[in-house]
């Protein structure tokens, strides 16, 4: 379920360019990050969502088939996908915190 939720997700904000500043705009709107980090922290989130996805896909996969190296495979894509959740939440929390007016992108 977290790879179709972080799949989904990398593929609506790298789906176009405009897709991508949408999502950028988005992050930018909550206030949480200086304009100086926005870009590279943009790049990474997205990049993360996709890596993750694909991890955990591909570790799915593998576990189904016993494929050796299934087991590190798999926790290190969950790991990424507790990581990326973690972010996640205390992001909304923060945002919610302060009162901003952010709209969920």
């Amino acid at each position: 379920m977290a790879g179709v939720v972080f799949g989904a997700s990398a593929a609506a904000n790298l789906r176009s360019p405009a897709g991508y500043r949408l999502f950028r705009a988005a992050i930018a709107g909550t206030g949480l990050l200086p304009p100086c980090l926005l870009r590279s922290v943009t790049a990474a989130l997205a990049a993360a969502e996709a890596l993750t996805a694909a991890g955990l896909a591909a570790s799915a996969v593998m576990m189904s088939a016993a494929a050796p190296g299934a087991v590190p495979l798999a926790q290190a894509a969950l790991s990424a996908a507790v990581l990326l959740t973690a972010v996640l939440i205390a992001d909304v929390a923060v945002v919610i915190r302060r009162g901003v007016p952010a709209p969920c992108a």
